[in-house]
């Protein structure tokens, strides 16, 4: 294997990861009208890490097809950064960073926001329509893909004993997020070694 370039998760872990899940209709769009906000200290660590996970993407020898929609304010309002195609599979997959995952030994999913002035609405665990969510630790350099559903079965299962963080997220609004613990799912990890 080259140096810098890693495995994708394999065809075994592919069916593993996709097994069960229905394609997304890559064709309908829900939300475009409405504005969001894409700026800010949060969103450029997330955006290094879509941007790193772009580099891995670009040079996986695989069969894997990658549609970048990060800029699409039609796949922003569905949680969607990528599209791919593996195995004729079509789906959807979000990126995140987290600098503590493979540390703590936890993953922190983002449950429940709430604004100013009393308005609440649902974290991406519960209104993401990706299929897969692959979190970077750019720490360590690893890549951590989940299935998707296989998060928010657990945080429903578990929801009253899970442990739940407030983070002040700006002056106007609070996000609420749960630690699931990473032993409780057998993600597929992939080395990266240098992230930049």
């Amino acid at each position: 294997m080259k140096e810098g370039v890693c495995a994708a998760p394999n065809e075994e872990q592919a069916e593993v990861l996709f097994l069960g899940e229905v394609q997304m209709n890559v064709e309908k769009v829900y939300g475009a009208e409405k504005a969001q906000s894409y700026s800010g200290k949060m969103m450029e660590v997330g955006k290094s890490a879509e941007e790193t996970f772009m580099r891995w993407a670009a040079s996986e020898p695989r069969n894997w097809e990658w549609k970048d929609v990060r800029d699409s304010k039609e796949y922003q309002s569905r949680k969607v950064d990528f599209l791919f195609r593996i195995n004729g599979r079509v789906g959807a997959l979000d990126v995140k960073s987290d600098t503590r995952i493979g540390v703590t030994e936890n993953v922190l999913v983002e449950v429940q926001r709430d604004y100013a002035g009393g308005r609440s609405r649902k974290g991406w665990l519960l209104a993401s329509e990706s299929h897969v969510l692959v979190y970077l630790n750019p720490t360590t350099g690893k890549l951590y893909w989940f299935q998707m559903r296989w998060l928010r079965d657990y945080y429903t299962a578990n929801k009253e004993k899970l442990k739940l963080i407030r983070i002040a997220s700006d002056n106007a609004k609070v996000t609420w997020c749960a630690l699931l613990p990473l032993a409780a799912f057998k993600p597929v990890v992939v080395e990266l070694g240098e992230t930049k």
